[in-house]
């Protein structure tokens, strides 16, 4: 093959050319990639947020409510939760997280096998999807997001929408809009948005007549 590579250089360039070419224009889009790969362990993680701040006892009745939710799935062998921070650090592309009352994390250990008869699930991702959708149709009370562990930092959404214009009150009807829309598309998982969620204010009326009245007047 060497001799008759030498007698036809031309030839031979061409065809390694040629075939560098159908490799990067062929071969390489149907390979799947990843910027961070998951990483080859039985961990998941389950982040956990109260949507009501400052209450650590409201925020460790709803990381119960999680764990009644999942528990009924075969495959999780083991879990551990903590509540009002995050657990020690257990892989070292974790990131730190913020003490917060209204923050919890639990982290399970599940075995794809370990259900009776034919395995639920072809891979982990199938696994984590069916998790998030669950909890996405059980948990009210606060946002749920389960991850896989990862060779780097985590990531952000696959998918950021952007919603601008003046009026912020249409901003936010779009967003819901865009946000249903988006739940009726089958494999679309873990839908979120970065509004704040809306607080109630009162106008007081103060009639300055009673008030500086010296008697006892009834409220």
């Amino acid at each position: 093959m060497l001799n008759a590579g030498l007698k036809h250089r031309v030839s031979v360039v061409v065809a390694v050319v040629v075939s560098f070419m159908l490799v990067i224009q062929v071969v390489m889009p149907l390979l799947p990639s990843e910027f961070f790969p998951y990483v080859e362990k039985d961990l998941i993680y389950v982040e956990i947020n109260n949507e009501t701040p400052g209450d650590m006892d409201s925020t460790e009745r709803l990381a119960d409510e999680v764990v009644g939710v999942l528990s009924t799935e075969p495959e999780i062998t083991s879990y551990t939760v903590a509540v009002g921070d995050g657990l020690p650090k257990f892989y070292i592309s974790m990131m730190v997280s913020t003490p917060s009352s209204d923050f919890a994390q639990m982290v399970l250990k599940y075995d794809l096998d370990a259900g009776e008869g034919e395995p639920r699930f072809d891979s982990r991702l199938e696994f984590v999807n069916h998790l998030q959708t669950k909890l996405d149709s059980n948990i009210v009370s606060g946002e749920t997001k389960v991850n896989l562990l990862q060779n780097g930092p985590p990531t952000d959404a696959k998918i950021i929408l952007q919603v601008s214009g003046e009026d912020f009150d249409r901003i936010k009807e779009v967003t819901y809009e865009i946000e249903e829309g988006m739940r009726t598309i089958e494999g679309v998982t873990n839908i979120r948005d970065d509004i704040k969620a809306e607080t109630l204010q009162y106008s007081i009326d103060i009639d300055t007549e009673k008030s500086n009245n010296d008697g006892n007047n009834e409220l």
